[in-house]
Order: structure tokens, then C-alpha cells, then sequence
């Protein structure tokens, strides 16, 4: 689902779930895979690539009827706090190797302090702003100063 068309991550919710502060990573994000082969626009070999970069969850409709062979669009969860795979290298079936290339749609920023999804540790609000240390030597606007 979409909501101002940022996405909105549903779960099923586990038995017993703990309602506790723990950190959200795991995010789905729209993955482009573009000049993909035709011969691997079918589920098994999507899938097969597409689990390189996460777990797969869907792909657009477009893509499951190529209605639109210009790059096969899919749902993917990643875990955010990771680095993202850029590329996937694969052999063929005729032995010759192939990289297909991933591009991120929607890519969220990921704090590595408090590990939370929305912005990235120099704009986190956890992180102690470094107190400046205005001692008599150094003064606050001591260059304005008139000798």
C-alpha cells in the first residue's frame, strides 16, 4: 500500500508478539531491473535474482504479463541497514556471464544510530550535539571585537 505515495509496510503479526521499542529494518522497496533478457522474465528466474537483493514479495502487473519488457519492476524486502546490492552477476544458460544492474525506487535513508527508517545519522536527534567549549581565551564572537 501507498499513503502520498510513500509506502505503507503491513505485516502479518506474529503470535505473541512483543510490543517493545525494537528496530524496524527490514523495509520493501520497488527494484527496476533494466534490459533484463526475455528469457528470464518468468518467476523462477526473477525470483532466483531477485533473491540476491532480498526477499521477494510481488511484482507489478506489468511485469507478471510483460505488458512493458523496457525493465521487469518488483517488490523486495531489504534490510536497510545493510548495504544494498547494486548488481547481481549470474551465468546464462548459454555460459555466457550476465550483470544485471538494480535500481532503487523509494530508497529510505537508515540511521545507524538509533536505527531507525526516515533519515541518516547526521540529521539523527539521538546523537549528543558536541557542546562548544567558550573559554575566556576563546570567546564567543571574539573576532567582532573592537580593540
Amino acid at each position: 500500500y501507498f499513503i502520498f505515495q510513500r509506502p505503507l509496510p503491513l505485516k502479518v503479526m506474529p503470535t505473541f508478539f512483543d510490543f517493545g521499542n525494537k528496530e524496524l529494518s527490514k523495509i520493501p522497496v520497488w527494484v527496476k531491473l533494466w534490459n533484463l533478457p526475455l528469457e528470464l522474465w518468468n518467476p523462477q528466474a526473477l525470483g532466483k535474482i531477485l533473491s540476491k537483493v532480498g526477499l521477494p514479495i510481488r511484482t507489478d502487473h506489468l511485469t507478471a504479463f510483460k505488458g512493458s519488457i523496457s525493465f521487469a519492476l518488483a517488490l523486495v524486502e531489504v534490510d536497510a541497514s545493510l548495504e544494498l546490492t547494486e548488481e547481481v552477476r549470474f551465468r546464462l544458460p548459454t555460459g555466457k556471464m550476465f550483470i544485471q544492474k538494480i535500481k532503487y525506487e523509494n530508497r529510505r535513508a537508515f540511521c545507524t544510530h538509533c536505527k531507525m527508517i526516515g533519515h541518516r545519522l547526521a540529521n539523527c536527534k539521538a546523537v549528543p550535539v558536541a557542546k562548544l567549549d567558550y573559554t575566556k581565551a576563546n570567546p564567543p564572537f571574539s573576532h567582532m571585537l573592537l580593540s
